[in-house]
C-alpha cells in the first residue's frame, strides 16, 4: 500500500524519470510530478558523448519518456523549474527561490555538474560534455584537422576522443594518472587501451596537468606541468562531475557529504526525501559511494520507488560498479573492481583484435571483469560475479 499521497521528483534526468515510471509500474496511483530545470523532457545523455558526436547530430535528443508516454501513466512534468531549497518542517519543495510547493515524499534527483578546472577559466574555446547543449556546441568544433585537446581520460575523455578522431580531428589527451582508465580497470587495462587509442592515432600525454593556459586567437595554449606547452583550437574537459548538492545544503536535516547521504535503497536522514542518481551518495556498509554511471541511476530509481512504497520484496540494490561505453563503435563493457595486485587474464577473445574477455582475480577469487565486443561471455561473467561477491566488487 502507497505510503504517501503525493511524490515530487526534482530533477529532470534519467534517475528522475525511472523513479516515476517506477512508482507507476508498482501501483502507486497518486499524483506524481517532475520539476526539471532544462527545457527539453528528460533525456539520455550517452548519446551525448558517443553518436551526437560521431554523427555531429543537431536534431534534439530522443526523450527516456515521450510526452504521450507521461501523458499515459499520469506523469506531470513542469520544465525550466529549479529546485532552489527544501522546508522538512513544513514539508515544502521550494522553487525558483520563490514558490512552495508541498509534498508528501519527496525525491532528491539533480544529477550532477561537471566539474571546471581553475586554469581553464579563461581560456578560449573550453568546454565540458554534460548537456545536450555542450554536445552541440562540441560538435560544431569537431572539424577535419583541427586539433582537439582533451584533458583526462575517464569515459567521457576517451568516448570524446575516439569521436574527434573519427571526425578528422587531430586529438592530444592530457592525463595526470600513468595510464587512462588505471582506476578504474587497472594498469595493465588501462595501459592496453591507451595503445588501442594510440592506433587510432590519439597522442597521450600521462602523468602530467595544466598548470596555465593562455588564449589565442581561435583557441589558447596550454603550459603542462612538466614544461611542455600545447596548442588547441578546441579543449574539453573531462576530469569528473560532482553532485549538484549546493542548493540543499542550508537544509541541516539533511546529512549532506560530497553528495546527498543515503542508505542502499535511496532513504536519506529525513523521513520521506529519497536521494537517486549522481546527487546520492549511498551508504555501503561503512563506505559511502557515488551512483556510477546510467545504469546504477536507473536500478536506483527502481529501488527507491520499492522502498516508497513499502514493496520490499522486489528491491533489488543496484549494481555499484558496472558501466559501458562506445569506443570507435567497440562496446566496451566493465563490471566489479581492478585493483593494481590484482591478476588480469584475457579469457576469451583476442586483444590484437580487440574483441576479447578479460577478467581480474585476487587470491582466487573474481572480483572484475571487462570486455569488448563480447557481449554474451560478458553478461555471463557478470553474473557470476555478482553471484560470487554479492555485487561488493569494491571490497578488495
Amino acid at each position: 500500500m502507497p505510503v504517501a499521497d503525493e511524490v515530487l521528483i526534482a530533477g529532470g534526468g534519467i534517475a528522475a524519470a525511472r523513479t516515476a515510471q517506477a512508482l507507476r509500474l508498482f501501483g502507486f496511483t497518486g499524483p506524481v510530478t517532475i520539476f526539471s530545470e532544462e527545457s527539453l523532457l528528460p533525456y539520455n545523455r550517452p548519446p551525448l558523448s558517443k553518436e551526437y558526436l560521431v554523427e555531429r547530430r543537431d536534431g534534439r535528443p530522443e526523450p527516456i519518456l515521450t510526452g504521450e508516454e507521461l501523458d499515459e501513466l499520469g506523469i506531470a512534468i513542469e520544465l525550466e523549474r529549479r529546485a532552489t531549497g527544501v522546508n522538512t518542517t513544513a514539508r515544502w519543495l521550494v522553487l525558483d527561490e520563490q514558490e512552495t510547493v508541498p509534498y508528501d515524499a519527496l525525491v532528491l534527483a539533480t544529477g550532477a555538474t561537471p566539474h571546471r578546472l581553475p586554469v581553464l577559466r579563461d581560456c578560449g574555446q573550453c568546454y565540458s560534455l554534460r548537456s545536450f547543449d555542450d554536445a552541440r556546441a562540441i560538435s560544431a568544433r569537431l572539424e577535419p584537422g583541427s586539433h582537439i585537446v582533451i584533458v583526462g581520460a575517464g569515459f567521457i575523455g576517451l568516448e570524446a576522443a575516439a569521436a574527434a578522431r573519427m571526425n578528422g580531428c587531430e586529438v592530444t589527451v592530457v592525463e595526470m594518472r600513468a595510464v587512462p582508465f588505471g582506476d578504474v580497470a587497472g594498469p595493465w587495462l588501462g595501459g592496453e587501451l591507451q595503445r588501442w587509442h594510440e592506433r587510432h592515432g590519439v597522442r597521450f600525454v600521462c602523468g602530467a596537468s595544466v598548470a596555465s593556459a593562455a588564449p589565442r586567437d581561435s583557441g589558447c595554449r596550454l603550459t603542462l606541468s612538466d614544461g611542455a606547452t600545447v596548442e588547441a583550437d578546441v579543449v574539453i574537459e573531462g576530469v569528473g562531475v560532482r553532485p549538484a548538492v549546493d542548493w540543499l545544503r542550508q537544509t541541516p536535516e539533511l546529512e549532506i557529504d560530497t553528495g546527498v547521504v543515503c542508505d542502499a535503497h535511496g532513504q536519506t536522514s529525513v523521513p520521506w526525501i529519497y536521494a537517486v542518481g549522481d546527487v546520492a551518495q549511498r551508504m555501503d556498509g561503512d563506505r559511502r559511494l557515488g551512483t556510477g554511471h546510467w545504469t546504477g541511476a536507473s536500478e536506483q530509481a527502481m529501488c527507491a520507488a520499492a522502498t516508497m512504497l513499502g514493496r520490499f520484496s522486489e528491491r533489488r540494490e543496484p549494481d555499484k560498479t558496472y558501466f559501458w561505453s562506445e569506443q570507435y563503435g567497440s562496446r566496451i563493457q566493465c563490471v566489479g573492481c581492478f585493483p593494481a595486485h590484482g591478476d588480469v587474464r584475457v579469457d576469451s577473445g583476442s586483444l590484437d583484435e580487440w574483441s576479447f574477455l578479460a577478467t581480474c582475480r585476487v587470491d582466487g577469487r573474481a572480483v572484475g571483469a571487462f570486455a569488448v565486443d563480447l557481449p554474451g561471455p560478458f553478461v555471463q561473467a557478470r553474473a557470476a560475479l555478482r553471484g560470487s561477491i554479492d555485487g561488493r566488487g569494491n571490497d578488495t
